[in-house]
């Protein structure tokens, strides 16, 4: 179950490095021909309409957005997860007693801790001590996967608006410049 929700947590990774990419080639693109078309672009301000600034405003608008939401998916939060694991579980990391099986799973709980207290804790474990730590780090691990997955779906529907908003910029500008 564990390594399910591992795997599951590299794949919003993955897709936020991704949407990344992709809104960098489109910025790269955009960039390109905006500027290298500059001095045609002053000839032909006819050509340029409202709606095609509104399209244009529209995709940097979403290009931003969406890179917002896959900086979000791909940020580290330790510090609050660590914090309220600890209030919930009640550890206190200088008393070696509020030591739990459920706070010497992941790294972020065990960094924190005395050292010689957690090897003395994790060499006495058994395999009761391992389910407890392990269903309490699923569930909490499930969590940030799935906060993780909607930020990413928020990501890839806001660079498909970019997308089309920069393809019909670019309509209005054929359509404008054929009347």
């Amino acid at each position: 179950m564990y390594d399910r929700t591992i795997d599951w947590y590299k794949v919003a990774e993955s897709k936020a490095q991704h949407i990344l990419t992709v809104n960098g080639v489109f910025a790269t693109i955009t960039f390109g021909l905006l500027s290298s078309g500059v001095s045609e672009l002053r000839k032909s301000r006819a050509s340029i309409g409202p709606e095609t600034w509104v399209f244009l405003a529209i995709a940097l608008v979403a290009l931003c957005g969406s890179i917002g939401f896959a900086t979000a998916c791909l940020q580290s939060r330790h510090n609050h997860n660590i914090r309220t694991d600890y209030a919930q579980l009640g550890i206190v990391p200088g008393d070696k007693e509020t030591y739990r099986p459920e706070g010497l799973w992941y790294f972020g709980h065990i960094a924190p801790l005395h050292w010689k207290w957690v090897i003395e804790k994790l060499r006495a474990a058994d395999d009761e001590f391992e389910i407890i730590a392990l269903t309490y780090n699923v569930h909490g691990l499930a969590r940030v996967v799935l906060r993780k997955h909607r930020l990413v779906n928020l990501g890839w529907a806001l660079t498909s608006t970019a997308l089309v908003a920069l393809i019909a910029a670019g309509v209005s500008l054929v359509v404008r410049s054929q009347l």
